[in-house]
Formats: structure tokens, C-alpha cells, sequence
């Protein structure tokens, strides 16, 4: 076995050990999201896409989305309408 193929080999296990550990990592951060943000996450339009390829950064990043997006935290009666006026 040359130099050549032992990097390859090398290579590959590094990148199936990436790859099992990144399943991993989404596993336990899809474990720990609550009930309401697992619902808004379910809905979201390429969730099952994210669930499929098992892909923790766009999981982390809808986690971001949903739990800082205040417009949807409050039932629109609730939100107040701020109106910015010249002095």
C-alpha cells in the first residue's frame, strides 16, 4: 500500500467519524428542544430535509430563528403598534 492510499484511507475514516459524530450532535440537540420550538421546528418547510440528513447546523440555526423571532412569541392582539412620529 503506497503513501498515497494510506492518506486516502486515513482520509475517509476521519470523514465517516465526521459524519457519525455530526448524527450524534443533531440527536442530542433535537433530544433537548422544547415542546413548543419542536412543533415550529416540525412546520418548517425544509424540516424534512434537516431530519433526513441529520444536519445540526441548520437545525441550530431554525432553533435560533424560531426561539428569537418575537413576532411569533405573542398572539396578534397582543402585539402593540409603535408609531415613530417627526418632532
Amino acid at each position: 500500500m503506497s503513501q498515497w492510499e494510506k492518506t486516502i484511507d486515513a482520509i475517509s475514516k476521519k470523514e465517516i467519524i465526521l459524519e457519525e459524530n455530526m448524527k450524534t450532535h443533531y440527536s442530542i440537540i433535537w433530544g433537548k428542544v422544547s415542546y413548543v420550538l419542536w412543533h415550529r421546528i416540525q412546520s418548517l418547510d425544509n424540516f424534512k430535509t434537516m431530519e433526513s440528513e441529520a444536519d445540526a447546523q441548520v437545525l441550530l440555526t431554525a432553533l435560533r430563528n424560531q426561539a428569537f423571532n418575537h413576532r411569533n412569541t405573542k398572539p396578534r392582539h397582543y402585539r402593540r403598534l409603535y408609531v415613530i412620529l417627526p418632532h
